[in-house]
């Protein structure tokens, strides 16, 4: 991959000084999820800040999810969307499943083309019937120009109904190495795996793993980051878990790097976050069978079926020898940096809105 994808986080908008006009052409609205700390999360596709209605800028934008506050701030999001919307060709809206309420049908009539990147799957968007909200976002839909889905999955189930407008283009992440893959580094003992974060994590399929791993494994510590433990039962008291709390960037970075693997046990994903941190470590990353998410790995050398593969998995890579586990964190390192690196993301998403070819 070019050398020109490998940008520094703290900068986005300098890197984008060439391309200022055609940016400037795109408003962005969204905002950050609490889980997300500053480098993870679909807000890095902004390009442009100053083309971007934040939420987290306005009232509720602190509160938490599900509070009145947050419910008001969504729909501010959507209202100033529309107020900021003038001066530009096309909108970006990247988290509609909580912010479209008005927006889609008021934009498409002052002539904007507007763009959904969707997260979630069918079952949000065409089978719940549970709101009246959900019901005029579904309702909203035929106004879309243009969707923008995370998986191949996603672009078959949508083109079925909206046939042209849509487009994959896969979730984004930070791919920069300010040092060598963590397999180099001689100090760290294989010892554990790491499992992070808890949307759509299937705790009970965790809860019989951390069974397996015990009985075969008891040498083997289980790093559980960012979860709510509770959900695990007793699973959670056994021997080999360490339930870390919120960590720091650095922290965060440690547990992913000193791991055999992370293992990301799910109910359903369309991406994630930790899975393409952990690559851009050149840490192995395994997931259960599930649609979607798998695409993201390199291979299906890394989707695990039960407790007893994984065994399976976690003994062969203990076998390894450090040159063989060097070479493989630097084919993951690659992977995702030329795949999902988010500013080749954004340009992608900048040419599917303007109707313009990708500058690589």
């Amino acid at each position: 991959m070019s050398a020109s994808y490998e940008v520094a986080r703290a900068a986005p908008a300098s890197s984008e000084a060439g391309g200022s006009a055609r940016k400037s052409r795109i408003l962005y609205s969204g905002f950050r999820w609490d889980h997300h700390d500053e480098h993870s999360g679909y807000h890095h596709v902004v390009g442009a800040p100053d083309a971007y209605v934040d939420g987290g800028r306005l009232f509720g934008g602190t509160s938490p999810i599900g509070s009145r506050a947050r419910r008001i701030n969504f729909l501010l999001i959507d209202c100033l969307t529309v107020l900021r919307a003038l001066p530009y060709k096309a909108v970006l809206l990247f988290y509609p499943e909580q912010t479209s309420y008005l927006s889609a049908p008021l934009l498409r009539l002052m002539g904007k083309r507007v763009v959904y990147v969707l997260h979630l799957g069918e079952d949000y968007w065409f089978d719940r019937a549970d709101s009246f909200f959900l019901k005029i976002k579904r309702f909203n839909l035929r106004f879309v120009s243009r969707f923008v889905v995370l998986t191949e999955q996603q672009q078959r189930v949508f083109d079925a109904h909206f046939p042209g407008r849509v487009l994959r283009i896969p979730h984004g992440a930070w791919c920069e190495q300010k040092e060598s893959p963590r397999s180099t580094r001689d100090e760290i003992a294989p010892n554990s795996i790491t499992v992070i974060g808890d949307t759509y994590r299937d705790y009970a399929l965790l809860a019989e793993l951390i069974r397996v791993l015990g009985q075969r494994m008891p040498d083997l510590r289980i790093n559980l980051v960012g979860m709510k433990y509770e959900k695990l039962g007793e699973a959670r008291h056994s021997h080999n878990v360490v339930c870390h709390p919120r960590l720091g960037k650095t922290e965060y970075d440690e547990v992913i790097r000193s791991a055999l693997f992370i293992v990301l046990p799910l109910s359903f994903a369309t991406a994630n976050n930790a899975l393409l941190e952990g690559l851009a470590m050149g840490v192995p990353v395994l997931c259960n069978r599930v649609h979607g998410v798998g695409e993201y790995l390199p291979s299906e050398r890394y989707i695990f079926e039960d407790g007893e593969d994984l065994v399976r998995r976690i003994e062969a890579q203990r076998m390894k020898s450090l040159k063989d586990r060097e070479d493989e964190a630097e084919e993951l390192a690659r992977h995702v940096t030329e795949h999902y690196s988010w500013p080749r993301v954004r340009e992608r998403i900048e040419a599917f809105c303007l109707d313009v070819e990708p500058r690589s």
